[in-house]
């Protein structure tokens, strides 16, 4: 999930992604202490960029996705943002999955209408993420997967 958090930032325009190398993995599953833990880690497991983002997606099979949390701290470990979404809140309930809305409604800011059209869509060249995700994909280079030019169909 790490790789397509990072694609969907990327595509933002978004350029100075890392992935950690250090997987960070909160001792207590609570809410109230996980922006210090956050915090925490990144001091003692320095990050290459400005920010490092933890994000938890929590759910199960039947009735799917019930919260979203999110921190955001800096260098240093300082906690810059946080936000939770549960099924009470407002953006919880108008949330659909699949639609354009989908991950737009996660992006706080007024150009949020326009964001898809933007970043690699412009004909930017793959960024790190998405590189890194054609890798894993298992198939073949991009470059040998495209239809050969004038090639006849028998």
């Amino acid at each position: 999930m790490t790789e397509v958090v990072g694609f969907l930032l990327e595509q933002q325009g978004l350029r100075n992604i890392e992935l950690g190398k250090t997987a960070f993995t909160p001792a207590d599953a609570k809410w109230e202490g996980l922006a210090a833990a956050v915090g925490a880690f990144v001091k003692t497991n320095p990050v290459t960029t400005d920010y490092a983002l933890y994000a938890e997606y929590n759910g199960d099979h039947k009735p799917g996705l019930n919260e979203l949390r999110a921190v955001v701290v800096d260098q240093t470990g300082a906690v810059v943002w946080t936000d939770r979404q549960t099924p009470q809140d407002v953006a919880f309930k108008k949330w659909k999955p699949g639609s354009d809305d989908d991950v737009r409604s996660a992006r706080p800011t007024a150009e949020s209408a326009t964001w898809p059209q933007r970043a690699n869509r412009q004909g930017r060249q793959a960024g790190k993420m998405a590189v890194i995700m054609d890798q894993r994909s298992g198939l073949p280079p991009a470059n040998e997967r495209a239809a050969l030019p004038n090639a006849s169909r028998r």
